[in-house]
């Protein structure tokens, strides 16, 4: 499995290394100069680990950022009930409400079945 895994991060890092992926670890200080080479043939697993995920998180903020504006210009009939959802979801984070509370509101379910507006 570990083998499986550092061919995968092999073929990650020859597939994006000359899109920017390179420059992206060297000048965030995330690898150093000398390791990146290590971290896109496979070779430097918990290096790589750590930047694939540093990226995944940062492509997810960069998604989120864009999500409301796009809920505002396409879904507006479904504001309220992404606002219902977020609520809940925080006070589920807060221990306020319950994982079943959650999963039987019905904003909550029209949100996560994408079945608001149909």
């Amino acid at each position: 499995m570990f083998h499986t895994i550092c061919t995968l991060l092999s073929t990650i890092g020859k597939r994006f290394q000359d899109v920017g992926l390179r420059d992206l670890c060297v000048e965030s200080g995330v690898i150093a100069e000398g390791s990146v080479a290590g971290v896109m043939d496979g070779r430097r697993y918990n290096r790589a680990v750590r930047l694939h995920k540093l990226v995944y998180e940062t492509l997810l903020r960069q998604a989120w950022k864009g999500f409301l504006p796009w809920m505002e210009a396409t879904h507006t009939s479904d504001l309220a009930h992404l606002e219902e959802t977020l609520r809940i979801i925080n006070d589920l984070c807060k221990g306020d409400t319950s994982m079943d509370q959650l999963l039987q509101n019905k904003a909550c379910a029209c949100i996560m079945t994408c079945t608001c507006s149909s």
